[in-house]
């Protein structure tokens, strides 16, 4: 019988195999890297403004700064986190 072996198969698979999986995990740690790198640092900096922000608001208005508060947590319960 001459036909493809069992062994010829298997090995054609997993060289294709690895292929894809080395290709997954370097475009997966790329994307990873890129995500920390740019999203965290304009995270970060939002993050500061809206806190110096509702801190500012309260030295002066309470009742405006306890509206705004309200107001974000009611926002962020809406998130599906």
């Amino acid at each position: 019988m001459g036909g493809i072996s069992h062994r010829e198969i298997h090995e054609k698979n997993h060289a294709r195999l690895c292929q894809s999986v080395h290709g997954f995990i370097r475009d997966s740690y790329i994307a990873v890297s890129l995500t920390f790198l740019l999203v965290g640092p304009i995270a970060n900096t939002a993050s500061s403004l809206i806190g110096s922000g509702l801190t500012a608001i309260q030295g002066f208005r309470l009742i405006l700064y306890g509206v705004l508060l309200g107001a974000q947590l009611r926002l962020l319960s809406l998130l599906p986190i």
